[in-house]
């Protein structure tokens, strides 16, 4: 989760370098809010101003939500539908309005199983080297790996 929760108010993951983490209120733009936060590990470094905005406890627990969605759907093979509807069974009727729509939160899920089932991409440069043209002879899988990377070319 890319959200972290202090206090009943939100912060998102602004930046991170090997040991801290910076956060920045999720109303930075809405409110002009410039409650900052820095942690190590799990434990605040640094606090920048204060909110100038209240919590929002069904905002909260709608993030929390989604968030579960979102896991779920990386841990589990239900249906999207079906993941939707377990998760926001306990739902309240505050934070209903604040998730996303529905066909949103089963796209997410989509993306989210899509993105686990494929691989890493190929770097830009690999990629431009394959060259195909319609009319040319099929390539075997051998030249086509080993013209990407000639450090690893056979000696024939």
């Amino acid at each position: 989760m890319f959200k972290w929760l202090s206090s009943g108010l939100l912060f998102y993951k602004k930046r991170q370098t090997d040991e801290k983490i910076s956060w920045r209120c999720e109303h930075f733009q809405k409110f002009k809010c410039s409650a900052r936060v820095t942690t190590v590990g799990d434990k605040i470094v640094k606090v920048g101003k204060d909110h100038n905005h209240v919590g929002d406890a069904a905002q909260v627990e709608a993030a929390k939500i989604y968030d579960s969605i979102r896991t779920s759907a990386k841990t589990t093979n239900d249906t999207p539908q079906n993941i939707i509807s377990e998760v926001t069974l306990g739902c309240s009727q505050a934070a209903a309005p604040k998730l996303p729509r529905i066909d949103t939160m089963k796209r997410s899920i989509r993306r989210i199983r899509q993105q686990q089932m494929s691989g890493p991409a190929l770097p830009n440069h690999l990629v431009k080297k394959l060259n195909f043209k319609k009319n040319s002879r099929k390539l075997s899988m051998e030249k086509i790996f080993f013209s990407m990377i000639p450090a690893l070319r056979p000696v024939f």
